[in-house]
């Protein structure tokens, strides 16, 4: 696939005529075709005792992603895909379990792709989980919520785990925080309750009979704090406008979310329309005649404000 440039040529002629001419030249997508994907890690062959694996290789010039598949036994007679990703950085970490695999990544762009860079990794039956890392799945990393019933969390298994361990701290760190929950499960998702306002890190690690894995932690935010409210700026009240019309209102936390509120009554049972902004603004056409406009405000977690002072005003 290609595209053309082109550019626009002004020739004077002869007897003072002005020539429009257009000169254009291609732009092609740099060719895979004969391009190799330089493998970093793991070696050819590796024998791990890890289950959780990061496969790293050198980027390419002119790939804009990259495609990565792990099969079993082997590229040649597949039995079973594994993963097929296609992805836009050169590494990829995944959970695999005891056996022999082989894994292969080439590099594309929107009109061609490299060969496949092939090799083999042989994951150890061993029980041992110390190398190893439970993948979390949520809440995301840095949640926020308002929510203090169950909150779910859940996370992949790993090969050769008998159960998990839950652990929930609230402080500054996971590993320097106060303790408020620990607890074992032998499923991959529990509900907990979190009963006040604060900064928390919940973690998971993976246990046996013999070993346990290092714990994976993440952020928690429980925020019941309502935001500030806002208060419009501009118009004033009882201002006469004319379309189209500029709506202004103080500032808050850069994650809030804002709602302008248009409606043709002090009460605002007729909204006649409802419209969400993170500027702290809007421009726009109002319906003609007297409109009554206010904003209510909704941060990260939710929580939500009273409403602002409404402002009427006349459009012409």
């Amino acid at each position: 696939m290609h595209l053309k440039n082109c550019i626009p040529v002004f020739i004077f002629s002869a007897v003072s005529s002005l020539l429009f001419l257009t000169g254009c030249e291609d732009i092609f997508d740099e060719e895979l075709d004969d391009k190799i994907v330089s493998i970093v890690a793991p070696s050819d062959s590796a024998v791990s005792e890890n289950y959780t694996q990061l496969f790293v290789w050198e980027t390419v010039e002119g790939a804009d992603e990259y495609q990565i598949r792990i099969v079993q036994p082997d590229f040649t007679y597949i039995n079973e895909i594994i993963v097929d990703s296609t992805i836009a950085t050169n590494q990829f970490s995944y959970n695999l379990y005891p056996g022999t695999f082989q894994w292969g990544v080439r590099a594309k762009n929107g009109s061609s792709e490299s060969l496949w860079s092939v090799r083999t990794i042989v994951i150890d039956s061993s029980l041992d989980l110390s190398n190893s890392l439970v993948q979390l799945l949520t809440p995301i990393s840095n949640y926020s919520t308002n929510d203090t019933g169950n909150i779910t969390f859940s996370w992949n298994a790993l090969e050769n785990a008998s159960n998990y361990r839950l652990k929930v701290v609230e402080g500054s760190s996971f590993e320097a925080g106060t303790l408020i929950h620990e607890g074992a499960i032998s499923s991959t998702s529990v509900s907990y309750g979190i009963g006040s306002e604060g900064t928390y890190y919940w973690g998971v690690r993976a246990e046996n009979e013999l070993y346990n894995s290092e714990y994976s932690s993440r952020k928690l935010i429980i925020d019941l704090t309502s935001p500030q409210v806002p208060e419009i700026s501009s118009p004033i009240n009882g201002s006469i406008l004319y379309n189209p019309v500029d709506v202004l209102w103080q500032s808050g936390e850069s994650t809030d979310t804002d709602t302008l509120f248009i409606a043709s009554d002090s009460l605002f049972s007729s909204v006649l329309q409802t419209i969400a902004s993170d500027s702290l603004s809007y421009t726009g056409n109002l319906p003609s005649g007297y409109v009554y406009l206010k904003v209510k405000r909704t941060d990260l977690s939710g929580n939500q404000t009273e409403s602002s002072g409404q402002v009427k005003v006349y459009v012409q």
